[in-house]
């Protein structure tokens, strides 16, 4: 099973080195360096995570995330920002379909993996729960 990814940065330096990490654990990755090229992306392709930050220039990270609902429920966002989320905005986040949020810089490679991971985890979980219940109807 193919678990593919796309991480949205208008910082390239993030965005590549992303790739480049989650390429080594034996993920698919595409790369948008903004928001009008992820959203190209999400409506032509599939993926299963979209890891996007927020503030970008022209469409931002809320205008991906609304597109990545629109187009496939079951694709998981994280949020990646360099901005502080307080309590009310992590709220908004996860009422809005974000799976979790990770602040940048990145600190903890093995911490931002492990969310990846713990992510497809329960995407699966939740698509053969879906499934199970369909076959039982």
């Amino acid at each position: 099973m193919t678990k593919t990814i796309l991480v949205v940065d208008d910082e390239k330096d993030v965005a590549d080195t992303l790739e480049r990490l989650l390429v080594g654990e034996g993920f698919h990755v595409k790369v948008a360096y903004g928001g009008k090229e992820a959203i190209d992306l999400i409506e032509n392709e599939h993926f299963d995570i979209v890891i996007t930050d927020i503030h970008m220039p022209g469409i931002d990270g809320f205008e991906v995330m609304r597109c990545v609902k629109a187009k496939n429920e079951e694709t998981r966002v994280i949020v990646l920002t360099g901005c502080y989320l307080n309590t009310n905005a992590k709220e908004f986040l996860r009422n809005n379909g974000v799976f979790d949020y990770i602040s940048k810089p990145i600190e903890n490679i093995d911490t931002f993996l492990s969310v990846v991971r713990e992510t497809f985890e329960r995407r699966r979980l939740s698509i053969g729960k879906k499934h199970l219940e369909k076959s039982t109807r």
